[in-house]
């Protein structure tokens, strides 16, 4: 059973959509009255006030939030590493393009990052394959080894890091991520594109290297493809895009075992807000601070061919939400560098090593579509990230408030992760009524000033502690000003 949908600045599957076209989708669960995935899926918060504890609250919204009186909430991108790329093309296999259509993961075992590749030719010479996955390693993520692993032939010998050829047929967009459930076989899993029998697949590992195919089709869709597991729904899922759609979007597909996936929704789509001649590319979700965070592959199609990132976010998984106003939170790079087309994440989390985040992201100096001679021309950079540093509430001049929905406190401190140089950060504790309660007044907390600090404890004078209040619905209102607000929580 199939539903038609005309598209013209109608709701379909839960987004707005503003391209003219006629799309067969599959019924699924979330279209049913009673039961459905969506119902169970609210975005809505959780009834009675919201308890503020050890996890990290952000401001990529207004959920947790009453009012805003003086800041902007700004998105703020990851600082790129002077020495870019950190791994380019540099064997004969490798062609003219390494690309992050691929995974990189830090291993606190051997205590170096490990990343899986894509090579990818766009006009192949005769008898080579179009793309390859590669291997490679790196103790600090900025000089990459590229380990003779003798796995497969090129031009008459194995000394190559060529890992995986799949099944035979050329592949593509490769996600590679620990398996939640290893056992002394499998470690790894990869799902991967098949461009021949049009699905995503499956392989699993014990060392990254060697790799097993196991089964056939996964999920009947692609072919821009990422994947992973989501430990809270205990859902294994793939992102990609949705057969006939007749536009690039992004749709969930998710299986209890990361063999049988059942279709989900289409979680977002350009809308009427966006440039014309727009797209989503593609998708890579990980879970950051009790939400699902995202970036979004952004393409803007003929005639400027380029592709950017943008930040998206979700409650629960199925409902998704561009962040900050569609701000771009990483873009392509000046006229003429190597990353002057493309710039996007691998497919895997942000990893944190000491106070910062890195993301490794795939650049490309060529337009989307490719042209002879050399096709793509793609090389893997890295971008530093302040953690918890997606996006901040800033006032650089004038002071501003953002106060909090009714919430009960959890702990006895309270910090916050702030950039207050040159400026001050503090908070005062109200009342249901909005009055503040005497002892936790602003006047009474003692500001943290002229600081940059990644866990920062407010404290109020007589050595008050927040556990008075234990129990008790509050909320709370930051005073910033020549600072950026971060986020905060509960110790």
């Amino acid at each position: 059973m199939v539903k038609l949908i005309l598209a013209w600045r109608v709701i379909c599957i839960g987004v707005v959509v503003t391209r003219m076209c006629v799309v067969a989708l599959p019924v699924m669960a979330e279209d049913r009255i009673g039961g459905s995935v969506a119902d169970s899926d609210s975005e809505s918060i959780q009834s009675g006030p919201r308890k503020v504890g050890q996890t990290h609250q952000l401001f990529l919204d207004d959920q947790l939030i009453e009012s805003i009186d003086g800041l902007k909430r700004i998105v703020n991108p990851p600082v790129r590493y002077h020495g870019n790329p950190v791994l380019t093309w540099d064997q004969p296999w490798e062609g003219n393009c390494v690309v992050a259509w691929g995974s990189v993961i830090y291993d606190h075992e051997a205590q170096m990052f490990k990343a899986w590749y894509e090579v990818y030719k766009k006009f192949p010479a005769a008898g080579q394959r179009k793309s390859l996955v590669c291997y490679a390693t790196s103790v600090a993520g900025l000089q990459w080894h590229k380990p003779q692993v003798g796995r497969f032939t090129y031009d008459g010998s194995k000394e190559n890091n060529i890992v995986f050829l799949g099944d035979g047929a050329e592949l593509d967009s490769v996600t590679v991520f620990l398996d939640p459930h290893p056992t002394p076989a499998v470690k790894y899993r990869m799902y991967w594109y098949d461009s021949q029998r049009r699905g995503v697949r499956l392989a699993t590992s014990r060392d990254g290297i060697q790799w097993d195919v196991v089964g056939g089709i996964r999920v009947a869709a692609g072919d821009r493809t990422t994947a992973g597991y989501d430990a809270r729904r205990k859902k294994y899922y793939v992102i990609t895009r949705i057969p006939g759609r007749g536009l690039r979007t992004c749709g969930l597909w998710e299986s209890d075992d990361g063999w049988e996936f059942d279709y989900v929704r289409e979680i977002l789509a350009p809308d009427a807000e966006d440039p014309q001649n727009t797209s989503f590319y593609g998708m890579v979700a990980f879970p950051y601070a009790g939400l699902q965070l995202g970036f979004l592959e952004f393409f803007y199609d003929r005639p400027i061919r380029k592709l950017n990132t943008q930040l998206v976010y979700s409650h629960q998984g199925h409902h998704w939400h561009r962040a900050c106003n569609r701000q771009v939170f990483l873009n392509w790079g000046p006229a003429g560098a190597w990353d002057q087309a493309w710039a996007f994440p691998t497919h895997n989390p942000p990893i944190r090593r000491d106070d910062r985040l890195y993301l490794f992201f795939q650049a490309r100096s060529t337009l989307h579509y490719g042209q002879q001679p050399y096709g793509h021309i793609g090389s893997i950079g890295l971008a530093y990230l302040r953690v918890d540093g997606f996006a901040s509430l800033d006032s650089i001049w004038t002071a501003g408030t953002v106060t909090t929905v009714p919430v009960v406190l959890q702990g006895s401190t309270l910090y916050v992760n702030a950039h207050s140089r040159p400026g001050t950060v503090s908070a005062e504790v109200l009342d249901v009524s909005g009055e503040p309660i005497r002892g936790f007044t602003q006047e009474d907390c003692q500001p943290m000033s002229n600081q940059d600090c990644l866990e920062c404890p407010l404290s109020w004078r007589n050595d008050r502690q927040l556990a008075e209040l234990a129990g008790r619905t509050v909320q709370l209102r930051f005073h910033v000003q020549g600072a950026k607000l971060y986020s905060f929580w509960m110790q």
